[in-house]
């Protein structure tokens, strides 16, 4: 849930107004990007259990990315959802 939960926060502030997305460049998009990363290995988990460690250590990857690459990683507040919810999981 948690991983979720910093999905849709890195998600947040480019798609607030998604008429600018092209203006907000690199961190907007890759925001987006991040962020379809980290619900997919969400619904991964929840959907294959079994898959929790390859999966978790591509998510935690994505949370660690984010910091530079998505607007200080959502704030920080994205960046420190995904590293918790994924060191629950391991």
């Amino acid at each position: 849930a948690l991983m979720a939960a910093a999905g849709v926060e890195l998600a947040y502030f480019p798609l607030r107004r998604p008429e600018l997305l092209g203006l907000q460049g690199v961190g907007g998009t890759s925001a987006v990007l991040l962020s379809c990363g980290l619900l997919g290995c969400a619904v991964l988990l929840l959907l294959r259990p079994r898959r929790a460690p390859a999966c978790g250590v591509a998510a935690i990857v994505l949370g660690l990315v984010s910091c530079p690459m998505a607007n200080l990683g959502g704030f920080l507040v994205g960046m420190v959802l995904a590293v918790l919810g994924l060191s629950l999981i391991h």
